[in-house]
């Protein structure tokens, strides 16, 4: 679908139109399913947690730049199949449990560039929970040089920087905190 988003835009930019963008969530686990309300006012629906965290991770699409990001219950049901970065691991607002968010990349035969960059994006966010800034940011940089269009790379070397500049307690847990929904 992506890849059919990014064709389609192309053609609307040569033919001088305005490209079109789009996030997804993606979430899996037990959720209320149905027919909800009363005689008055009835809908089909979906209810619960796993719906509004899913919510939540489509509109992280738009910190990230990316357009597909998966929970890790979800994660799990397809990282055979996909490619996926692990993009942080975060807290949700209104919720205490952190949970680890993926882009999903694509199929498994992706170009090996893409594969590479993946896999390293994986290692820079592994010395970024550990605390390795330096590290992590070497990483990133490298990452951006590779595929500049990576916004979500830029967006990890900022926090790496910022919390150089300003470390976190030394109970840090390397989860980020969304404050927006």
């Amino acid at each position: 679908m992506i890849q059919e988003l990014r064709r389609l835009n192309q053609k609307w930019i040569g033919e001088g139109k305005q490209p079109m963008d789009i996030g997804i969530g993606i979430n899996t686990s037990p959720m209320m399913v149905g027919n909800m309300g009363s005689e008055q006012r009835f809908d089909f629906t979906v209810m619960g947690d796993s719906v509004n965290l899913g919510s939540r991770l489509e509109g992280a699409n738009k910190n990230y730049r990316t357009n597909i990001i998966i929970g890790e219950d979800t994660f799990e049901r397809v990282k055979n199949e996909f490619v996926c970065m692990e993009l942080d691991s975060v807290r949700v607002k209104g919720k205490t449990q952190p949970v680890k968010i993926y882009n999903l990349v694509g199929y498994k035969d992706l170009p090996e560039n893409q594969k590479v960059i993946s896999n390293q994006f994986n290692q820079a966010v592994n010395k970024y929970k550990k605390g390795k800034w330096d590290e992590a940011i070497h990483i990133f940089q490298d990452i951006t040089i590779k595929d500049p269009n990576l916004y979500a790379a830029q967006v990890c070397i900022e926090r790496c920087l910022d919390l150089k500049k300003n470390p976190p307690p030394t109970d840090w847990d390397g989860v980020y905190e969304m404050t927006t929904k």
